[in-house]
């Protein structure tokens, strides 16, 4: 599923490798780390411990390491059932 964010500079609208940027240059549809954690209200720690272990997929460009917003949502139904069993 692709987020249709719109980034406008100077009369462009910059779009590298058919990624859609926003206002701030992130990736559409993607949190960093600290949002990430603040939206399963875990810590930064905890979340590390969860994307080393593969349970949660990352997507690196460069340094800066991005979660899905779709990934986070399949991590939390996923959570949500296993809990009901």
């Amino acid at each position: 599923m692709i987020i249709s964010c719109y980034f406008y500079a100077l009369g462009a609208t910059p779009i590298l490798l058919g990624l859609a940027f926003n206002l701030s240059g992130k990736l559409c549809g993607t949190l960093d780390r600290n949002e990430s954690a603040q939206y399963l209200s875990i810590s930064t720690r905890k979340l590390d411990d969860l994307l080393s272990s593969g349970e949660l997929k990352k997507l690196k460009i460069g340094r800066k390491t991005l979660i899905r917003l779709t990934d986070l949502d399949e991590f939390l139904a996923k959570l949500s059932g296993e809990e009901s069993k």
